[in-house]
């Protein structure tokens, strides 16, 4: 049997940090803290439930796994358009894609959660309330209650499908929308860490993060992954904003397969102590990890701190945080986070 002992959680944002920790403070998993802070993003900023969003969980007792919530290319249902010429603008409608966010964060919480998703999207919805946004409050409490069917209901469907449907010149169809849907499977292991993939993503464009890395009782550890598109398109009336992450069909090229996962740098992982994780990390920055940062000799050669800040200033980070497993039940774990 594993000993409980101290939990703890840190974020790029306060208030994600805050409501995951009222979720571990309740009993909750370090899956269910992640997809706390997750929630939370989700009512204070409008662009982040639509995000490309990340989550790796590890520990005893759970083993290893990885969500893959990316945004999934347009198209479903309906003819190829004839596409863009290459000297001509194409509206950002073409760039918005369905969004497999819900479906990770349902997929994470059938695994490894231990309070009710309705009950986490509640606290998030009064965070929502609190800050202006009811629709988006409201929003907050479907997604908790049904999770990825929230996606395909006419009160969301159509306003996405209003700024990024074919009159808009975008592709997303109601179809993308009911087959919306999330890549689960194991972390890539190497030289002693885990990542979510094992090549780098080259980003379509500089984008922001909002991270989280958490460790419950169990000494389980998760971390968090949303990134944010700086220019999203505005959904009004649900107050929201979606990413511009899908690839437009442009004339004369073979276009990328209606439902594919569009990817895009995820810079999060976690360090191994021989079959255990030590340590999550997050790094707001918008390239991916590489083989350098699994090199055990160089993790050795430093203490974590310097480590973990010259992977982050190689990476051209902004700022990075981390949680660190505690040795034993009667210590906490340690919390890292700084900024470049």
């Amino acid at each position: 049997m594993t000993a409980r002992g101290a939990s703890g959680a840190v974020a790029s944002d306060g208030r994600m940090a805050d409501l995951a920790t009222a979720v571990l403070q309740k009993g909750g998993s370090a899956a269910d803290a992640c997809i706390a802070a997750w929630f939370a993003a989700a009512a204070v900023f409008p662009d982040a439930l639509l995000a490309p969003l990340h989550l790796m969980v590890a520990g005893p007792g759970v083993g290893l796994h990885a969500y893959d919530g990316s945004v999934l290319q347009p198209g479903r249902g309906v003819p190829r358009p004839r596409g863009f010429q290459r000297d001509t603008p194409v509206p950002d409608a073409a760039r918005v894609g369905a969004p497999g966010s819900i479906a990770a964060i349902a997929a994470a919480h059938a695994q490894d959660g231990r309070i009710s998703l309705g009950e986490i999207a509640t606290m998030a919805s009064r965070m929502a309330q609190a800050a202006g946004a009811s629709v988006r409050a409201s929003l907050l409490k479907r997604v908790g209650a049904v999770g990825p069917v929230a996606v395909r209901e006419p009160s969301f469907a159509r306003p996405l499908l209003d700024v990024a449907g074919r009159p808009q010149g975008g592709n997303l169809t109601l179809e993308d929308l009911e087959h919306a849907s999330a890549c689960v499977g194991r972390p890539h292991e190497q030289r002693g860490a885990l990542l979510l993939r094992d090549a780098p993503v080259e980003p379509p464009f500089e984008l922001r993060s909002l991270l989280a890395c958490v460790c419950d009782s169990s000494a389980v550890l998760a971390v968090l992954h949303v990134a944010l598109d700086p220019s999203p398109v505005a959904v009004e009336p649900l107050q929201l904003a979606a990413p511009r992450i899908a690839v437009p069909v442009m004339r004369g090229v073979p276009r990328v397969s209606p439902g594919t996962p569009v990817p895009v740098p995820a810079p999060v992982a976690m360090m191994l102590d021989s079959t255990l994780p030590l340590a999550a990390i997050a790094i707001d920055s918008a390239k991916d990890f590489t083989d350098e940062l699994a090199d055990p000799a160089l993790r050795e050669s430093l203490e974590f701190d310097q480590w973990l800040r010259r992977q982050a200033s190689a990476l051209g980070a902004r700022a990075a945080l981390a949680i660190i497993r505690p040795s034993s039940s009667t210590t906490a774990p340690r919390t890292l986070q700084f900024s470049l």
